[in-house]
């Protein structure tokens, strides 16, 4: 018998460039929970996988091992709010899709239904990305996290403190696989998650590689030989792959949707392939 395998879905706020569903990552995730659902899927928090991996929690007996976990990355205020996106007018948020979700098909069928998003800790670092990928709009707010946080639908959790991102750096340094000392971790790892603990009142559990970049000095050193200061239970990349017990809980797998999926029947196909 194969071991459970639990696919991690990710999707982006900021992926819009029309209303149809490989335009629209808003438009893909209300489409894709109700593939799920339909499917026999329960979504599940995404601390719980991570928790498995470290062998804190016992899922194999959830839902027949039909499980699945969402996350999105960036932290946009579409995460969790309803609102404009550049010239693409009124979206609706994340959270407002997954709230919606659960009242049509029942908390009893979905009781465990969920949503992490990772954030980037920096003020100033999310008004450079702004000014360089949102025309200037105000898109990436810190004042919806606390009651995003206060939601048992949703999570908070740290993408690092600036990104590594092209709006602030040149494209040699650009690119997160350089953190590759204690120092440079501690700023990018720690130091967010403190930042962020300040704006939810919450401890910081899970990280997630900005871009998906990791190195092994991170996975192999820092993130497991570290785990008493920052306090983490597991980090995610975008290696598109299920997450099992044997995966590496600082390098967790995810599948990022547009890159790794652009349909109703390329995610069936992929989430029945991992199950079955």
């Amino acid at each position: 018998m194969k071991g459970l395998r639990i696919p991690v879905l990710t999707y982006h706020a900021n992926n819009i460039t029309g209303t149809a569903y490989a335009e629209n990552d808003h438009t893909a995730l209300k489409t894709d929970l109700n593939t799920l659902h339909e499917h026999g899927f329960q979504v599940i928090p995404l601390l719980w996988v991570a928790e498995w991996v470290q062998g804190k929690r016992n899922l194999g007996e959830l839902n027949n091992g039909k499980l699945v976990a969402i996350s999105c990355d960036d932290g946009l205020n579409l995460d969790y709010e309803s609102g404009n996106f550049l010239d693409q007018g009124q979206q609706p948020g994340f959270f407002q899709i997954l709230q919606s979700f659960i009242d049509e098909v029942g908390k009893e069928r979905q009781p465990h239904a969920h949503l992490t998003s990772f954030v980037i800790a920096s003020p100033k670092a999310r008004r450079a990305i702004e000014s360089h990928s949102l025309e200037g709009q105000q898109l990436m707010s810190d004042k919806w996290w606390k009651a995003a946080s206060d939601s048992p639908l949703f999570s908070i959790e740290n993408h690092s403190w600036d990104h590594r991102h092209p709006a602030i750096y040149d494209h040699r340094e650009a690119d997160f696989r350089n953190i590759n000392c204690e120092t440079l971790a501690d700023q990018q790892i720690l130091f967010a998650g403190q930042q962020i603990t300040k704006n939810t009142g919450l401890d910081c559990q899970l990280f997630c590689f900005p871009f998906g970049q990791y190195n092994e000095y991170l996975i192999k050193q820092y993130l497991p030989e570290q785990q008493q200061k920052h306090q983490l239970t597991g980090a995610f990349s975008c290696d598109p792959k299920a997450v099992t017990r044997d995966s590496n809980p600082w390098c967790l797998p995810r599948f990022v949707c547009g890159l790794h999926w652009q349909s109703t029947a390329d995610l069936t196909q992929l989430v029945l392939g991992i199950t079955d």
